[in-house]
């Protein structure tokens, strides 16, 4: 079992906010939109919240919902990109590195290319 953090109420990404951005539905497979890249997700629920509470503090569970998840492709990365501007993301996800536009994903990121949404968490 796999978690995903996503925007409370409208069930969309949390971070990206233009076209790519992806609008989940609990029960059905939904692939990124841009090719090559993939889908974040958290190895464990612990995890996930402590991205959560990290990112917003004591109003986590008021902005981000956190789902218990199935994946497809699933796998480790090394990076994540630290920018959001779309002609970086085409970069990123095509293998070529970024000049200081790279980070460390947070503590149990994992990638995917595929997530179906199963059960809302509480926390």
């Amino acid at each position: 079992m796999y978690y995903k953090i996503v925007t409370k109420g409208t069930l969309t990404s949390y971070i990206t906010d233009h076209e790519f951005f992806l609008q989940y539905i609990v029960g059905e497979w939904v692939y990124p939109k841009l090719l090559k890249s993939k889908i974040f997700i958290f190895d464990t629920f612990e995890n996930a919240k402590a991205f959560a509470y990290k990112e917003y503090k004591d109003v986590a569970n008021q902005t981000l919902s956190i789902y218990s998840c199935e994946a497809l492709d699933v796998e480790s990365g090394k990076y994540m990109l630290s920018v959001d501007f779309l002609e970086d993301l085409y970069v990123f996800w095509t293998g070529e590195y970024l000049y200081g536009y790279k980070d460390i994903p947070p503590n149990g990121t994992l990638f995917c290319g595929s997530v179906k949404l199963i059960e809302k968490m509480e926390y």
